[in-house]
């Protein structure tokens, strides 16, 4: 395969920036417990080296040098982690309504309904649907106020 050029304006060199950025700090977080991730991890560094050098050589000011290795500027560091501390949010919340949801449709069938269910992680999602209804309206209106454990 030959070699790809890419033409850019600002705007979309700035979105390729952050895209990378995102990029890196994911494949960074999964590469601390993933070895399968570590490789992604370094192409994914390398790119955005790519991108950064680039930038600079354009002369981009959301490009900075920090203890000599190019970093995208404050204003982009800022929004990205203002973007991912936000998807962590919303993961954190998804994930709690699934797995209480799920729980509580387990926990409210008979033992025979259990037995008579095949492949029922498969269908839990679905099944589990008026349950998660109930989590994301309650999470909504008054977060944990109310949630109890044990």
């Amino acid at each position: 395969m030959k070699d790809i050029t890419l033409k850019l304006s600002r705007q979309e060199y700035l979105d390729l920036l952050k895209v990378l950025e995102i990029a890196h700090e994911v494949t960074a977080n999964l590469d601390e417990g993933y070895k399968k991730y570590e490789m992604l991890h370094r192409r994914v560094d390398g790119l955005s080296k790519i991108a950064l050098a680039l930038g600079e050589d354009g002369g981009e000011d959301s490009v900075t040098e920090r203890d000599g290795e190019l970093s995208v500027s404050d204003d982009v560091s800022d929004y990205i982690e203002k973007l991912m501390d936000d998807y962590d949010e919303d993961i954190f919340w998804e994930e709690l309504k699934h797995r209480l949801s799920e729980r509580d449709f387990l926990e409210s069938l008979a033992k025979t309904d259990k037995k008579k269910l095949k492949n029922i992680h498969e269908k839990i999602p679905e099944l589990a649907k008026k349950f998660y209804e109930g989590y994301d309206d309650e999470f909504k209106k008054r977060g944990i106020e109310r949630l109890r454990l044990g």
